[in-house]
């Protein structure tokens, strides 16, 4: 059934691009720019000033910032810094697989800080801290908290 006998089925089902008509032809999806190479916001970008932000750079801090356990970083390291283990147990991760993905997407985007501390006779340790940068993240952190207060539904 799976063998070198069996034909490749999806070049049986697909139309030769010639034999489409005009009608037929979408056109391509908009690509997202590069987050790299965003534009700056318009002068006066903030709320009531009449322009709206730059959505590639909203659409970037929320991408950043989502997943599940990087607030829970964030909120950690807000309280000072913290080596690997006791940022493992004070955030309640099962494993450290999604701690070291969490922290190394922070470390990429500069948020977080990473110091290796080499004690004679024992492993390395490391500690994270957030950066100034991190820092900024956390009154959008507690805005969004408050404006989920603020709006949650009655319970039913």
């Amino acid at each position: 059934m799976f063998g070198p006998h069996r034909t490749n089925v999806a070049r049986e089902i697909q139309t030769p691009k010639d034999d489409r008509r005009p009608t037929d032809r979408r056109p391509a999806p908009q690509r997202l720019r590069n987050p790299g190479t965003r534009t700056p916001a318009p002068p006066g970008g903030l709320p009531g000033s009449g322009h709206p932000p730059d959505p590639s750079a909203a659409y970037e801090a929320v991408r950043i910032l989502s997943g599940k356990w990087v607030f829970a970083v964030l909120v950690q390291l807000a309280r000072g810094p913290h080596y690997h283990n006791e940022l493992a147990r004070s955030t309640g991760m099962p494993e450290n697989k999604p701690l070291d993905r969490v922290l190394d997407r922070l470390l990429h985007m500069r948020l977080v800080d990473r110091t290796v501390h080499n004690l004679a006779g024992s492993a390395p340790r490391v500690r994270y801290q957030l950066t100034p940068r991190g820092h900024s993240v956390l009154p959008i952190i507690d805005e969004l908290a408050g404006w989920w207060q603020a709006t949650e539904l009655p319970e039913h």
